[in-house]
């Protein structure tokens, strides 16, 4: 409510000027939960579009050693997913150097992970693998400030509120000669709730044109 009441003044106070000039084309990089890197085009003076997308991997391997060197065992672990969003950003008056906004987006994510069973002699215990993937649709609708230090470097910051259907299956695998079935599920879950750590900066390769 804080940030509502204070952006709301920002417009309030807002001059004849306007965001940015027409035709800037801005490479940014920003945190929402996870690192992204957009493009945002200034369509018009006050409207500007925005694809963003990420994309994360990692793996390692898990050890199981039950201090018997002949009996010690491994798997391995993956995981990676990727996001994108396409957002929209309508531009008010400058007020005191900074540029409000509201705005709108898609956001899409997928991820995915696996990992491998591991039989184990008695009495050690054995692990069941598992194969996991969760698929995610939504959209947010946001409140934005942004400051351009000359006509090409910015910082920007936004805050709003998102919804959110994620569908996850699961395959979990047992251990071989285990006798245990392979166990499949899935779930589908909607999220609503605001955000508030989408900060990020931006570097403009020109300068725009008249409109």
């Amino acid at each position: 409510m804080r940030l509502l009441v204070g952006f709301l003044v920002l417009v309030g106070l807002g001059g004849p000027l306007c965001a940015q000039e027409k035709g800037q084309v801005g490479l940014d990089a920003a945190f929402d939960s996870g690192p992204l890197i957009g493009l945002t085009y200034h369509v018009t003076r006050w409207l500007a579009i925005r694809p963003a997308v990420s994309y994360t991997h990692s793996s390692t391997t898990q050890l199981f050693d039950p201090s018997v060197p002949t009996m010690a065992a491994s798997r391995d672990l993956s995981s990676s997913g990727w996001k994108g969003s396409l957002s929209a950003l309508f531009f008010l008056p400058k007020t005191e150097g900074l540029s409000p906004y509201i705005g709108g987006s898609y956001n899409y994510a997928h991820t995915s992970s696996d990992s491998q069973p591991v039989a184990a002699p008695q009495p050690y215990a054995s692990f069941f693998g598992q194969t996991a993937a969760d698929t995610s649709n939504g959209g947010s609708a946001f409140l934005g400030l942004q400051h351009v230090f000359g006509k090409r470097f910015g910082l920007f910051g936004e805050a709003g509120v998102s919804f959110l259907s994620t569908s996850h299956s699961q395959t979990d695998v047992p251990p071989p000669a285990s006798g245990f079935p392979v166990g499949t599920s899935s779930q589908t879950t909607h999220t609503v709730g605001t955000f508030t750590g989408a900060v990020g900066m931006i570097f403009y390769f020109n300068s725009g044109g008249a409109p």
